[in-house]
Formats: structure tokens, sequence, C-alpha cells
């Protein structure tokens, strides 16, 4: 089970690039579908070559969009508390807030995640999570917006056994892999569905990784 929570994450993410790449394929000109004299079709080269170009340049700093979010999240989480694996299942909220990186497709966001506390049976875990993510984002066509990246994560667990009252807690570090896509409801507005997994890169005593489900609703200044 641990060996396919470690893998997930590059699961998700080959399928997000897989989809953001048959998005551009679809929406990629056919050149040869029009009957051109040999001039026009060297324009139209031309012109969807410096579209591509311009397309990749830096954009100018107030030109730069700020973004942020509000949505609800559930996270499958694996734990080790006093030599026994234990699986939790919790909702709760998260807030993001971000901005572009030079260019409409690379971004970088901060996103706040509180799930509060849970009980399952005699035990309780309590869990709030922050993540550091840097994204690409790539159009499909109109509405559909595919998005994957990177980044790190830190999360804050205590575990409690109700009966014993016993706890443990620890603030872990991991890696993140995330991938997601967004219908845009109007050019500042856009509903997103995001998945991703969590892998700890330290020794953890109590975080054994997760995985995430999140639907959100961005806004665009």
């Amino acid at each position: 089970m641990l060996r396919f929570n470690k893998l997930l994450p590059f699961g998700v993410l080959g399928a997000c690039l897989f989809f953001s790449l048959f998005g551009w394929a679809t929406a990629t000109p056919d050149l040869g579908a029009q009957d051109l004299s040999y001039d026009e079709l060297l324009q139209e080269i031309q012109t969807h070559k410096s579209t591509l170009q311009n397309s990749s340049l830096p954009l100018p700093p107030e030109n730069l969009q700020f973004h942020g979010g509000l949505g609800t999240i559930t996270s499958y989480s694996t734990i080790k508390a006093f030599n026994q694996k234990k699986h939790f299942e919790q909702s709760g909220m998260q807030f993001s807030v971000g901005a572009d990186l030079f260019s409409k497709q690379w971004f970088t966001e901060g996103t706040f995640r509180n799930y509060g506390s849970v009980i399952q049976s005699d035990e309780e875990l309590y869990l709030k999570q922050l993540d550091l993510k840097v994204g690409y984002r790539s159009s499909w066509r109109y509405p559909w917006t595919s998005r994957v990246g990177g980044g790190l994560s830190t999360r804050s667990l205590k575990y409690t056994d109700l009966l014993r009252r016993k706890s443990q807690e620890e603030t872990s570090p991991a890696f993140l892999l995330w991938g997601g896509i967004t219908a845009q409801l109007s050019p500042a507005i856009g509903l997103g569905f995001e998945v991703g997994g969590r892998a700890p890169f330290v020794n953890s005593q109590l975080d054994q990784g997760s995985f995430e489900l999140a639907l959100n609703i961005d806004f665009s200044i």
C-alpha cells in the first residue's frame, strides 16, 4: 500500500500531461485544409510561428495576473501511530493565493488547507497543511484549461488514541505533485478540479503520505 501511495503522484502527473498534450494537438490549426497558393501558405506559416513565439514571451509586470481561490478538499492519509498503520479520510477547506511567473503559462501559488479533526472509532486525527507550488497551465478549446505542477508541502498532524489517552504529533515536509482542469465561467472566474499526491522526503514517524482531491473556485485580477 505504501509503495502504491508513493507511485500514485507520478501517475497523476503523467495523466495530466497526456491530456494537456491532447488538448494542444486538437487546438493546432490545420493549414492543409484550405486551397492556398505558395505565398498564402508561407504567410500562414509565418503567422502561426509568430503566434507561438509571442505566447511564450515574458509579459510586462503590469500585464501579470494575480489570482486566489477558495474550495473544498478531501484527503486520504496514511499514518503510522504506535507502530501500526492507519488510514484516515478527512474533508476541509482550502484558501490559495498566487501570481503569474512572467508569462500566462507559468505561475506560483501558496495554498493553506485546514482539515480540522476527525474521529474514527476511538481514534482522532487533527490535520492542517501548507503547500508552495509552481505550475504550468495549457489551454484547450475554450473554456477548458489544464494545470500540472509540483512543489513542497508541510503538514502538521496530531494523532490521539482516545481509549489509551495517548497521542503523537509532528510536522512533516513532503514533495507534492498535482494536476487538474479548470472551466472558465468568465474571464476572471473559473471552476477547477484538482488531484494530488504527497510523499514525505524525511524519515517521518507519523506521516506516511496522502492522496488529495480538491474542488475550488478561482478568481483572477
